[in-house]
């Protein structure tokens, strides 16, 4: 079987032209062996799949034999994609804020707003968990809506308890600016928690930004003259590219650990 993958594999390192257009390609393989992997051929079939899948994430290119822990993987991945839906429907998500010093002064210049799936059964859920399920599924603009809102809703409660004019800092990925729904979603949570622009840090990761510069740039620009502030997050995980920050409407650069 190996043997025969690596001549698939070799096969595909041919490039091909197609209208005087030279194109490469990569095949990810998926292995299940009669009988340990399954006796029907749907049930090889479906195994072999879940393996390709797992060869994807690797880069492509790959071959992967399929084993029982992959299976569980799917399980437990379907699982979250379904109770992912259910916590959209039923409000489970929480805001926490995580106090933003300036250390000039030492006071509470702002807050940055924490996201938590509260879980009924399974209690405390971390973005590192959902997060990634969310963004394959689309979930992540229905979440980022919620966690926008309640951000803006919390921040507006700070400053009429008298915690002064702090702002609030809400981590958007990319998937917001997508027809540029990012500007009706602030324009919405905005309007319902009276927070003024000045309030609102939005901050966009690294790797996202540079998705595509031209439209995403134009949209921060267009909120930015509403009085909307940006922030890039996970500087120097991806391109850092110091010469891009210049083209970008950016206030505040917050610098990765792996990066100092």
């Amino acid at each position: 079987v190996v043997r025969v993958c690596g001549r698939i594999s070799e096969e595909f390192n041919n490039s091909v032209k197609i209208d005087g257009n030279e194109l490469f390609f990569s095949a990810s393989i998926g292995i299940s062996i009669c009988p340990d992997d399954g006796t029907s051929v749907e049930e090889l079939h479906k195994n072999a799949d879940i393996a390709m899948y797992h060869a994807k994430t690797l880069g492509g290119g790959e071959y992967q034999f399929f084993s029982v822990e992959m299976n569980s993987e799917v399980d437990v991945r379907l699982m979250l994609e379904l109770q992912l839906r259910k916590a959209i429907e039923h409000d489970q998500f929480e805001i926490f804020f995580q106090p933003i010093v300036d250390s000039r002064t030492e006071k509470v210049a702002g807050v940055e707003a924490l996201t938590r799936w509260i879980h009924p059964e399974l209690g405390i859920i971390p973005p590192s968990t959902f997060i990634p399920v969310a963004q394959e599924t689309g979930c992540i603009v229905q979440i980022n809506d919620i966690v926008l809102r309640k951000s803006c809703l919390k921040c507006k409660e700070l400053i009429d308890a008298g915690y002064g004019s702090i702002y609030i800092s809400v981590n958007i990925t990319s998937h917001q600016f997508v027809n540029k729904r990012i500007l009706e979603s602030i324009s919405i949570a905005l309007e319902e928690s009276k927070l003024t622009p000045e309030n609102l840090i939005i901050e966009i990761t690294e790797d996202s930004i540079m998705k595509n510069v031209t439209e995403i740039n134009g949209i921060m620009k267009d909120l930015k003259k509403l009085g909307i502030r940006f922030s890039i997050d996970d500087f120097g995980t991806g391109y850092s590219s110091l010469s891009y920050l210049k083209k970008f409407p950016l206030d505040n650069l917050k610098i990765d650990r792996s990066f100092i």
